[in-house]
């Protein structure tokens, strides 16, 4: 869900920037698609019960993505789309922050590390 929901957000910030409309904070957006890649590539690859690596570190990377667009915002942007992005942002940490803190916990590393054995 996590992957999903960040590669289609990049993928609408960078159809967004290249129609024109592309201020510093879309562009940094439109790296979700390939965090997104990744998330989905680590997702698949843990429901074979490998490693959570992948997870855990795209979940990472997503929230980078999500903070240096807000950091850019806030220097190039007016209060009034600071704000927007803020809720934005806000509202999208929510999945890479539970995604990264599920992958990482010992039950999920244990569970992979057991498929791999078996």
């Amino acid at each position: 869900m996590t992957g999903t929901l960040t590669a289609l957000g990049g993928l609408g910030m960078l159809v967004a920037g290249s129609t024109g409309d592309g201020d510093l904070p879309t562009w940094l957006l439109a790296l979700g698609l390939p965090v997104g890649g990744v998330l989905l590539a680590g997702g698949i690859s843990l429901l074979n019960r490998r490693r959570a690596t992948w997870v855990l570190w795209g979940s990472v990377a997503a929230v980078a993505v999500l903070l240096l667009a807000l950091l850019a915002a806030t220097v190039t942007l007016d209060g009034d789309e600071t704000i927007g992005l803020l809720f934005f942002v806000i509202a999208a940490l929510v999945l890479p922050v539970v995604t990264a803190s599920l992958s990482g916990q010992r039950v999920v590393q244990q569970w992979a590390a057991a498929g791999q054995q078996g």
